[in-house]
C-alpha cells in the first residue's frame, strides 16, 4: 500500500483510474486519470505528479488535481477568457 494513505483513499484514486469517466462526467481512457480536456487545464507541475507511481505519491497527486479542479471549474475559465478579450 502507498505509504501515508489510507485503504479508502487509495481504493478511491485506483477506482478513477480504472474507470471510462472523468470526474467532469466525461469519458476517458480507463488507465487515464483524467479526460483530455481536464488533464490540460491543470498547470504543468498538477500535470507531472499523475505521473507518479501508486508508492510514490499518486494519491496524493490524484487528490491534489482533482482539488484544483474543483476550485477552478471552467465556468471561471470562461469567464476569464471573455473578460481577458474586452
Amino acid at each position: 500500500m502507498a505509504i501515508g494513505v489510507d485503504a479508502a483513499r487509495l481504493k478511491a484514486a485506483l477506482e478513477a483510474l480504472n474507470s471510462a469517466v472523468c470526474v467532469c462526467g466525461a469519458a476517458k481512457p480507463s488507465r487515464r486519470s483524467f479526460c483530455r480536456a481536464c488533464y490540460f487545464r491543470l498547470p504543468g507541475h498538477v500535470r507531472a505528479g499523475l505521473y507518479k507511481h501508486v508508492s510514490d505519491g499518486y494519491v496524493h497527486h490524484y487528490e491534489n488535481a482533482c482539488d484544483w479542479l474543483r476550485k477552478n471549474p471552467i465556468s471561471n475559465l470562461k469567464s476569464q477568457i471573455s473578460n481577458s478579450a474586452r
